[in-house]
């Protein structure tokens, strides 16, 4: 069984563990490097977990997924909230936990944005098949937005209404 809650600075350990594991598995889907991930301090964890909403799947009380969303700053940009960050320990995919999340995250949104907007890992084709799923469409292509060694990765760039609203 699965349960879903906001992680909370307590948290900032597994949390950062989970992080850890995720850019060892898949360096390319994320913007952050384990090298600059590992420097983290326990205070900008713990501030970054006060500051954002970041869910956390748990199963048997072990953090086994995760899932962050914010609210642009500015008044211009307010009714636009960002997902990031989700990822599912290898162990637990297929299970539906990061449709679970997912699903949590756009009823947290949905009562504090009018839309949602993601960068996935162009060749991340399980999230963007998840994201398409739940509504969101493409709206272009960031090209050579990461750099891993010497090679470019492209990130495709998406976005949900929530609002219903062209």
């Amino acid at each position: 069984m699965i349960s879903i809650r906001q992680l909370l600075p307590a948290d900032s350990s597994a949390w950062k563990d989970l992080r850890i594991q995720l850019l060892i598995n898949h360096p390319t889907f994320f913007g952050a490097s384990l090298e600059d991930e590992k420097r983290l301090t326990d205070k900008r964890i713990k501030d970054w977990l006060a500051t954002n909403i970041i869910l956390g799947a748990f199963s048997n009380e072990v953090l086994v997924g995760i899932l962050g969303f914010s609210v642009f700053e500015g008044k211009r940009r307010s009714h636009r909230g960002l997902v990031f960050g989700i990822y599912v320990d290898p162990k637990h995919r297929g299970n539906g936990v990061g449709a679970q999340l997912l699903e949590t995250i756009i009823k947290i949104a949905k009562k504090k944005v009018l839309q949602l907007h993601l960068e996935v890992a162009s060749e991340n084709h399980n999230a963007i098949r998840l994201y398409r799923r739940y509504g969101f469409e493409s709206t272009g292509v960031d090209l050579r937005c990461l750099k891993v060694g010497e090679q470019f990765y492209d990130e495709n760039l998406m976005v949900l209404k929530l609002d219903g609203k062209m």
